[in-house]
């Protein structure tokens, strides 16, 4: 593999499996820190791009094959779904709240935007990014506990949230934000919440967002939570 922008000694030799897939290469080469978190890239061989869903038995992958790899740098960005904040959203444990998105672009998400408590309440939340919808649920992205401090005034009223590890959304495929709250002083809280939100909305670098109600939620397209989605693009 060539590596574009890289060292004088830009080949890099891989070890894969013979009937493996593109994801797999991908995922090689950000294990052993090939790219930074900062970077997207292609791979492209015998001039087609390779998508991730492409296995070796689609393609003329043979051993000593040549893939190029070209580097595209990204940059932080931020989408606001809300335009107004107000008081007085009721979490619950026994609950999980959600909302289901799909943009126009391939990026990497990074992180969301969470509501703080109004009443001097830290609270543990459950974030989940799931691919799909809940009724046609896929592989669980994210699945990580956050401790949320509680907010000191109006101005600082949602907590910035970064995911462990960024994770990579498909151009105009569903996924699912949730969250849930865990072990919660008397199982509840009550928080800011976001209003004015609408079915597309638009985040830095010109990318669409498409929000959908999950069936059962408290979180609308309107009003609710998950104010913020951080991305790389």
């Amino acid at each position: 593999m060539k590596v574009i922008g890289a060292s004088a000694n830009n080949w890099l030799k891989l070890f894969v499996p013979a009937n493996g897939s593109i994801e797999i290469i991908k995922n090689i080469l950000e294990e052993n820190q090939v790219l930074d978190s900062n970077t997207n890239y292609y791979l492209v061989h015998n001039g087609q791009e390779l998508r991730e869903d492409f296995v070796f038995d689609q393609l003329d992958i043979q051993i000593n094959s040549k893939i190029l790899l070209a580097k595209l740098k990204m940059s932080p960005c931020k989408l606001v779904r809300f335009s107004q904040t107000n008081n007085q959203w009721w979490y619950i444990s026994t609950n999980m709240d959600g909302i289901t998105f799909s943009c126009t672009k391939k990026i990497k998400l990074t992180g969301m935007g969470v509501f703080r408590s109004h009443e001097n309440k830290v609270i543990n939340l459950t974030l989940k990014i799931i691919e799909g919808t809940p009724s046609s649920m896929g592989v669980s992205l994210v699945d990580e506990i956050a401790e949320i401090q509680p907010a000191p005034d109006a101005q600082n009223s949602i907590t910035p949230y970064n995911f462990k590890k960024p994770v990579y959304i498909k151009q105009n495929q569903q996924y699912t934000a949730q969250l849930c709250v865990v072990n919660n002083s008397n199982n509840y809280a009550y928080t800011y919440y976001g209003n004015n939100g609408t079915n597309f909305k638009q985040g830095e670098r010109k990318v669409d967002f498409t929000f959908t109600y999950v069936s059962g939620c408290s979180t609308s397209v309107e009003t609710g939570l998950f104010p913020e989605f951080y991305y790389m693009c």
